[in-house]
């Protein structure tokens, strides 16, 4: 999972530098349309919604993602949600705000969160042995810690042996840590960063040693339930959720694991083992990622301190990822045109952009793998930020 994660980081760097022109392209030529959202937008924050719109359906098209959410905050308002073409193309089923979309690794932001509260509360440290809050881990594992397996350091094996079909080491957990122990470790903990499923599935027995309950439980009962999040839930395509999108790929791996680009969107079923739903198992809203994005200011969920350290980029991270970006406690850390954001791209189809200088958040949720969203979803913050700017 970890090459596989890296491989489509770079099949979509081209997509981006093309996401790029078409941007300046339509800033261009739609520059003086600006259209408030609201009387508040229209005094305090005037957006481009029209240079949003075409920019994301010219995406839409060029890309042939069927159907797409997308959510804005600004200065903790939910300035824009709109939805685009189909969340179920065979029933021509239309897209709403309110479609639900699998989230992939955007789960990991709420895990680590999730942990980092643990932490603040002094239940356990970032520092501490994972074999020490696990017993029974092999004692090879001795030197990783609950940072490690936040950070993508540990040098663990991976439980995903392949991305499509998608195949893990086993059906249970059980299964799984059993297999993944008997493969010697990838590098020496905290010596290289490596993209896998393997530390978060460690992380999510961690909340359940901790608190007694099965981890949607801890959750829910942490932070869906008190944050309101009523569409936010774990699952997978085996798992009837009302309202959900169906899912459609553009990408297909090759004989040698190398991504390539399909003529037209094809159906595809996205599984994942109840034990892996800590790293890639939940499925939420832009409505209720918004209501995400206003818990995160510094002292609702967690303190500033705890939320600069899951923002802080490791130095194996940027090393791994060729600068672009940089991945700290379960976020990825980049910047855009002197614009630091952080956030979690999952299934190259949701991002969750959180830009904590400018105020701004940008949720992009669609229904097909290989959309490079991370790119949709910067377009949109140019949108925004490039207004903003010209304000000032």
């Amino acid at each position: 999972m970890g090459d596989d994660h890296l491989r489509m980081m770079n099949y979509r760097y081209p997509i981006f530098l093309a996401s790029n022109a078409i941007f300046s392209l339509l800033l261009t030529s739609c520059s003086k349309q600006e259209i408030p959202i609201n009387a508040h937008a229209a005094q305090d924050e005037p957006i481009r919604i029209s240079v949003i719109d075409i920019l994301i359906k010219k995406m839409m098209s060029d890309r042939q993602i069927p159907g797409l959410s997308l959510g804005v905050v600004k200065e903790g308002k939910t300035i824009l949600q709109r939805a685009y073409g189909l969340a179920d193309v065979e029933a021509r089923t239309p897209a709403k705000v309110e479609t639900i979309y699998p989230l992939a690794s955007v789960s990991k932001i709420f895990t680590s969160v999730a942990v980092m509260r643990v932490v603040e509360s002094g239940g356990l440290s970032l520092d501490d042995k994972i074999v020490r809050l696990l017993p029974g881990l092999p004692s090879v594992w001795g030197e990783i810690t609950v940072r490690h397996l936040l950070s993508h350091t540990s040098g663990l094996p991976d439980v995903v042996v392949r991305d499509d079909p998608m195949e893990f080491l086993g059906e249970t957990r059980q299964e799984a840590l059993r297999k993944v122990a008997a493969i010697p470790l990838q590098s020496r903990p905290g010596e290289t960063y490596r993209y896998i499923q393997t530390g978060y599935m460690l992380l999510g027995m961690i909340l359940e040693q901790h608190s007694g309950k099965k981890f949607p439980a801890v959750m829910q009962e942490q932070l869906f339930g008190p944050l309101s999040m009523t569409s936010t839930r774990y699952g997978d395509a085996r798992r009837d959720i009302n309202g959900q999108a169906s899912h459609y790929t553009m990408l297909r791996p090759d004989r040698d694991g190398k991504w390539m680009r399909l003529g037209r969107p094809e159906p595809i079923a996205v599984y994942w083992p109840d034990y892996e739903y800590p790293g890639a198992g939940l499925n939420s809203t832009v409505g209720d990622l918004a209501r995400w994005e206003a818990a995160l200011e510094p002292g609702r969920l967690l303190k500033l301190s705890s939320l600069e350290t899951m923002w802080t980029a490791t130095e194996e991270s940027r090393v791994a990822q060729g600068r672009a970006f940089g991945t700290g406690c379960g976020w990825l850390i980049g910047e855009e045109a002197g614009h630091k954001w952080v956030g979690q791209v999952g299934g190259d189809s949701a991002a969750f952009l959180r830009f904590p200088d400018d105020h701004l958040t940008v949720i992009v949720l669609d229904n097909c793998r290989g959309s490079d969203v991370l790119s949709i979803a910067l377009g949109v913050s140019k949108c925004i930020i490039s207004g903003t700017d010209k304000n000032k």
